[in-house]
């Protein structure tokens, strides 16, 4: 599931979840020219996040006016930085690194095909002098962009085997990725620096290869959690990905250790504990300034 944030709409930026980013998009589309997403992170927590922004932004919720019954909208009218914060701290707190990937169709329009994917760490994680520098272009992968990322492994998936009476046999896949330790990131980051705006993701992709980092591969196979509910190789491996690199930037002084123990604490109800744990909701004084800006989107 991904969870997604717009670019910004007449009186604000809607927060929501979608299987199919692209069709999502195309859905917007056809409503609003021209729409497009800050940020886009596929996530097994996108449910449980977007529950998070409903309840920690409560008083900055849109009313639908076009509802009978006057219900508040996915749509917040408050400076889009303050949105992109709080995405990370959930998933930081959730202990998951943003990591992002180049092949939307294979989570779900392919999710069954021969396929391949490569997966790359957000510039979220990279020390830009600028705080707010950290969340442009935060979902863009482009292999043609100089908007560069940094590659951090890659899912080999076959096309998955069915019965006679279409039950799934098998879904094999493997995911491949780089070891790094704490000099290899320090010598992409300098190599990243020295790069940035001068080549294309394509080409730093290979300076990376050529580097030789130590890689790890294993076997991930697609797994029936529940009845229509099913996690691809593609899955397994975003996630494995997510929580490896979370520790591994844990270990590079690049994120503070985070906790889950809260979100264990099922006190009350299942729910309220762990959206508690992701902030209290901001009271309606604190408007952070809030003004209706021009047709234009900032994060400042």
């Amino acid at each position: 599931m991904y969870l997604y944030i717009t670019t910004r709409l007449n009186q604000g930026y809607k927060v929501g979840i979608a299987e199919d980013i692209e069709q999502r998009q195309q859905q917007y589309t056809t409503l609003i020219p021209n729409i497009d997403f800050h940020l886009f992170v596929q996530t097994g927590l996108a449910e449980e996040i977007e529950k998070s922004f409903k309840h920690k932004f409560q008083d900055f919720r849109i009313i639908n006016t076009t509802s009978t019954k006057n219900m508040k909208s996915e749509v917040y009218q408050i400076k889009l930085k303050y949105l992109m914060m709080h995405f990370m701290n959930c998933m930081h707190m959730s202990e998951s690194a943003v990591v992002l990937n180049d092949n939307q169709k294979c989570f779900s329009k392919k999710a069954y095909l021969d396929n391949k994917m490569s997966f790359y760490l957000s510039n979220y994680y990279l020390p830009f002098k600028n705080y707010n520098a950290k969340f442009f272009h935060f979902s863009v992968l482009n292999k043609h962009s100089s908007w560069i990322k940094i590659k951090i492994g890659e899912a080999d998936v076959k096309a998955a085997k069915f019965d006679k009476n279409n039950d799934l046999i098998n879904h094999e896949g493997h995911l491949t990725y780089y070891d790094f330790n704490k000099d290899d990131w320090n010598n992409i980051i300098k190599l990243f620096f020295e790069q940035k705006y001068e080549t294309s993701q394509n080409q730093f992709d290979t300076i990376i290869e050529n580097l030789n980092i130590n890689k790890k591969k294993e076997k991930l196979e697609g797994l029936k959690i529940a009845p229509g509910y099913y996690l691809s190789p593609y899955n397994r491996a975003n996630s494995k990905l997510s929580e490896l690199f979370f520790k591994k930037l844990i270990d590079f002084n690049v994120l503070r250790n985070f906790s889950a123990k809260k979100l264990q604490d099922k006190k009350g109800g299942w729910t309220s504990p762990r959206l508690r744990f992701f902030g209290s909701p901001y009271p309606m004084k604190d408007r952070f300034d809030i003004e209706i800006p021009e047709n234009k989107d900032k994060l400042y």
